[in-house]
């Protein structure tokens, strides 16, 4: 492999891992958000 091919790959899993991240983190979000929403519904209603 030339040194082009391997920052090519270097680059691809780095962005793969940045995407699982990001992805991890907005699910969370998104869970935590909805969890608040339903229990100020258990509550509220």
């Amino acid at each position: 492999m030339n040194q082009c091919a391997i920052a090519m790959v270097g680059c691809l899993s780095t962005v793969r891992l940045y995407v699982k991240v990001l992805w991890s983190t907005l699910r969370h979000m998104l869970l935590v958000t909805l969890r608040n929403a339903a229990y100020c519904l258990v509550k509220g209603g």
